[in-house]
């Protein structure tokens, strides 16, 4: 690989001339590693081409063409990086070039719910100060300087006396709780949790609607359970994932650690570490899956994480925590997409790596259009 090519794909891409390939290669590496402090070591390079590896479709992985390309983008990101105010130049360009491409633009999600008490009252948890901000009961209800909102009484009680809260989140926006047995959860955007101030005595249950990730405080005495859209989810303690907007076609829970039992209908199944249980209503049953449980919460560590995920999964993902609707003009295309990008990034920014595809994206207000 020769300084030579690395600055002949350089003024190819100033230029504007990249194929779609070249331009997802170099912008990946830029956008990850621009901002912070420059590691050229053989094991940085390494990650880095691994990285890039991972944002390509199998099928595009399988051209052998696309091996020297990647070294040569590597070797041109570095270049650039060395040379200051190249690196400066090409970036102000880059953001010039996108701004024409997309007249308006989205900005990405970030922390927004509202909390309703037993008593019907609502508090905008994005607005509330730190400290306490409420008391339902006897129950002291307070946001910790993580945002995180925590509950200091949870002395048992009968089920006739239970109050209940409910964290809700909007399209673009997550929130994390810890609930009254010290269970941790992080609410995923449109997304709620309606929960007891004080679990009963036999039994620690919440009810979930859209996607949240819990790690459960063990106790043998007590199971927890979640119901989701007519799913119930029994634990004793234990690290899983619920995905179950109404909008996607399955139910999908994901282990990460211990066991958890799946129930719906007159189906159940158990399911280890590394697996998912999927529910189909047409099914009428469970498909257990070998699954990178980590993928399943790439949501809840700030990256959109795709493995051939068609360009509709892709677009509800979107939708929700870009706070869009989306629209296609004339057929869905008919791709898939595999790689992963921080959640961090302008709408247009993610449209700009989907591209690869092949499919064409316009941002029209509040609203994503998309087409072959």
């Amino acid at each position: 690989m020769s300084v030579k090519q690395a600055k002949a794909l350089l003024n190819k891409y100033r230029e504007g001339k990249c194929s779609d390939q070249e331009k997802a290669i170099v912008e990946k590496w830029l956008f990850q590693y621009n901002d912070g402090e420059i590691d050229l070591s053989e094991k940085s390079i390494e990650a880095v081409r691994k990285e890039i590896w991972k944002t390509l479709p199998v099928s595009e992985k399988k051209n052998i063409g696309l091996i020297a390309l990647l070294r040569i983008a590597i070797a041109a990101s570095i270049l650039l990086l060395l040379t200051f105010s190249g690196y400066f130049l090409l970036r102000k360009k880059q953001v010039v070039q996108v701004a024409r491409n997309q007249k308006h633009d989205v900005l990405p999600g970030s922390y927004k719910a509202t909390l309703t008490l037993s008593t019907g009252k609502q508090i905008s948890l994005s607005d509330a100060k730190n400290g306490i901000i409420a008391k339902d009961n006897k129950t002291v209800i307070q946001k910790g300087a993580d945002r995180t909102i925590t509950y200091q009484d949870n002395s048992p009680v009968n089920d006739q006396t239970l109050a209940y809260n409910t964290i809700t989140t909007p399209r673009g926006g997550q929130w994390p709780i810890v609930l009254p047995d010290g269970s941790k959860v992080m609410l995923n955007a449109a997304s709620s949790l309606r929960y007891p101030l004080a679990f009963a005595k036999g039994e620690r249950r919440v009810e979930l609607t859209g996607e949240a990730y819990f790690e459960v405080t063990h106790n043998i005495a007590r199971p927890f359970r979640v119901t989701s859209n007519g799913q119930t989810v029994e634990v004793l303690g234990t690290h899983f994932n619920i995905n179950a907007y109404t909008d996607e076609p399955a139910i999908i829970t994901t282990l990460l650690e211990g066991s958890v039992k799946v129930g719906k209908d007159n189906a159940s199944t158990m399911i280890k570490p590394g697996e998912e249980a999927v529910w189909k209503s047409h099914a009428h049953q469970f498909k257990v899956n070998q699954v990178d449980a980590e993928e399943a919460i790439a949501w809840k560590n700030g990256v959109f994480q795709f493995d051939h995920s068609g360009i509709e999964s892709v677009m509800r993902q979107a939708g929700r925590w870009y706070d869009v609707d989306i629209s296609y003009k004339g057929a869905i295309p008919q791709v898939t997409f595999s790689g992963s990008l921080s959640r961090n990034v302008n709408a247009s920014r993610l449209l700009e790596v989907l591209k690869i595809t092949g499919v064409h994206f316009n941002i029209e207000g509040k609203k994503i259009i998309v087409t072959q």
